[in-house]
Parts: structure tokens; sequence; C-alpha cells
């Protein structure tokens, strides 16, 4: 929604919380592609790491409100 395309640095840092992780986690190279593969792997969504990547790197925005749906986190 509205959070990943207007403020998708505040839904990053909203998704490394809700996830455990410190809100500056997902600024680190790499780290939101590998929440999003533990996210994943923990409720047993079919994919591979190369389609987490993808997801990323075509559409953060996409990718980090489907993350917040996952984790059930208000956008």
């Amino acid at each position: 929604g509205f959070c990943g395309i207007f403020l998708p640095c505040l839904l990053a840092c909203k998704v490394g919380v809700e996830y455990g992780e410190c809100c500056c986690v997902p600024f680190l190279p790499g780290a939101l592609v590998a929440m999003r593969t533990g996210l994943r792997e923990q409720l047993r969504i079919k994919g591979c790491v190369c389609c987490d990547w993808v997801a990323f790197c075509c559409c953060c925005p996409c990718a980090l409100c489907q993350m917040a749906r996952e984790l059930k986190s208000p956008c």
C-alpha cells in the first residue's frame, strides 16, 4: 500500500522490527533479501533465493508490502 510506494524506507524499518531485527538492518546490503528468504522458509511459502532477489530488484516496494502482510504489520 501507501507506505510501500511513498515511504519504503519507513516500511523497511517496520518490517525489520516485526521480523525481530534492529530497524537499521534493512539498510545493510542483502539484508532484505535474506529476511524475505527467512520469512518465506519460516512460513513455508514456495520460492527460491533467486526469486526473492528478483522481487527486491524489480519492485522493492511490492516485496516490502508482501513481507509486511505476511508479518501482519499495519502499514
